[in-house]
């Protein structure tokens, strides 16, 4: 198979799919405007809570072949991966995004 890759008389290689998961993680950041607070001269400056670094996280699965990127599909909320999910859901969206 590499001799026929390292000859170029197969094309097969551009075919290869391939994807994986990633975790995407957003958060609302309080700007400096939105957090100011009006305290008197001698007082001190008031506490600030620490915030949790992420608001929210959501799965996706991503998948490129050589040309570039051919779909993405993001998990449901409190889902789990698995087989099924890929069987189900996932992979008959990236069959359509190739067919396509």
């Amino acid at each position: 198979m590499l001799k026929g890759f390292a000859t170029g008389s197969s094309r097969a290689v551009s075919e290869i799919l391939t994807g994986d998961e990633t975790w995407i993680y957003h958060y609302d950041p309080e700007t400096r405007r939105m957090s100011k607070e009006w305290v008197e001269e001698d007082a001190p400056p008031p506490t600030k809570v620490r915030r949790a670094r992420s608001v929210g996280k959501q799965m996706w699965a991503i998948f490129f072949r050589s040309s570039g990127f051919v779909e993405a599909v993001a998990l449901e909320d409190r889902k789990t991966v698995t087989a099924d999910w890929y069987t189900t859901v996932c992979l008959p969206k990236v069959i359509t995004a190739i067919e396509s």
